[in-house]
């Protein structure tokens, strides 16, 4: 399978991830709007979640029909620009849509109106964190050092012009002047992309949690199990990384005649485990069904019974109340359900609200200071490319 159908199955990939995203999150959460656990069987919540996946359907019809009238009429790249930016848009206007539907109900009738609304920690969690899973990044570390040494023993022997671009049918097309920092370019982005997902992976183990307080030992013990998941998944995906940069090394390098297919399907299949562990999972866990301290295990998306832990935190949180706890409505900090801005929250990352995984805080100052130097070193790449010798 060539780059074109690489692109098409990746484009039916998030389709389908996204019409599956609505199960996959947190049962207090339905497209990015905070609700109480009695509105999870509301109407408005059931129509906006079917106008949501009918228009995914939709997008699906158009975007098969799309390929096959205008990959004829235009070249290929406009064709793979043009329908990426397309399908991106209409996703985003998709979701927009659906959810405002959820949010004018919320505000109407006031769906958070005499209930009381905490924020739940786990603080066992900073006393007994989760162990990095070390033994799932060792691989990862190991053919990094293997590659910089075949790279040291090559490089007398590297031919005098390297190669660092190949078309379509995997045959060099760009060359560049050998020296030092041309020759190991691949290196280096090999070894900060690796080290950029071993920093994610620990810090996956020591990130904070956001406990429902509505189902507290439940969403505290998915939590854990997740964590477990996900880092065991960074090391699987990290090495399957590490080893489609490793043949764009070897190729570079001289070492392959041309592109092997690890360059294409490396990062593609790490990507695949990501998000399977993440389907397998829901986000926080949400999905997975797990034992609390009483022993009992329980669906965190279908048991919503109070644990004893609750029990004890409730009854110090609402004395002489009977209504439980409900996870604070925390909307006004998320734009669109996607961005996360709150400058009193010192946390970096949070978990999304939509979606798989982490995003950044954008009320945090040094949040922005990263992003600069992330620009800053990938703008630099070809800056170094003109001067490295």
């Amino acid at each position: 399978m060539g780059i074109n159908g690489i692109l098409i199955v990746l484009w039916l990939l998030i389709l389908g991830f996204s019409w599956w995203m609505p199960s996959l999150t947190e049962p207090t959460l339905t497209l990015g709007v905070r609700i109480p656990v009695d509105k999870q069987s509301h109407p408005v919540v059931h129509a906006a979640i079917r106008q949501y996946r009918w228009g995914i359907v939709g997008m699906a019809a158009v975007l098969v029909a799309g390929m096959a009238i205008f990959s004829h009429l235009l070249a290929w790249p406009a064709v793979a620009e043009g329908g990426t930016l397309g399908l991106v848009g209409v996703l985003t206007v998709n979701y927009v849509l659906a959810r405002q539907r959820i949010m004018c109900a919320k505000v109407d009738e006031q769906w958070y109106v005499g209930l009381s609304q905490a924020v739940v920690a786990d603080t066992d969690l900073r006393m007994r964190p989760p162990r990095v899973p070390w033994l799932w990044l060792m691989p990862s570390f190991v053919l990094l050092v293997a590659t910089g040494l075949v790279g040291l023993y090559q490089y007398p022997r590297m031919p005098p012009q390297l190669a660092i671009h190949f078309g379509a049918t995997g045959q060099p097309d760009a060359w560049l002047t050998k020296t030092p920092l041309h020759a190991f370019l691949p290196l280096y982005i090999e070894l900060a992309t690796s080290a950029l997902f071993w920093a994610i992976s620990i810090w996956i183990a020591r990130s904070v949690q956001r406990t429902d307080p509505n189902r507290f030992a439940v969403s505290v013990a998915q939590q854990r199990v997740f964590r477990q998941i996900m880092g065991r998944a960074m090391g699987v995906a990290v090495t399957l990384m590490d080893l489609g940069l490793t043949a764009s090394c070897f190729t570079s390098w001289g070492l392959l005649g041309h592109v092997s297919n690890l360059v294409l399907w490396g990062p593609l299949l790490g990507a695949a485990v990501l998000a399977g562990a993440a389907v397998w999972s829901g986000q926080n866990g949400s999905r997975l069904a797990v034992r609390t301290g009483d022993g009992k295990q329980r669906d965190g998306r279908r048991n919503l019974e109070k644990s004893d832990n609750f029990s004890s935190i409730s009854q110090g949180l609402n004395p002489g109340q009977d209504h439980p706890v409900v996870a604070r409505d925390d909307d006004r900090f998320w734009r669109g359900g996607l961005v996360y801005f709150n400058r009193q929250d010192p946390a970096w990352f949070v978990p999304k609200r939509f979606g798989i995984g982490w995003t950044v805080n954008f009320g945090h100052p040094l949040v922005w200071l990263a992003l600069l130097l992330l620009i800053v070193f990938i703008s630099g790449i070809p800056f170094l490319l003109g001067h490295g010798g």
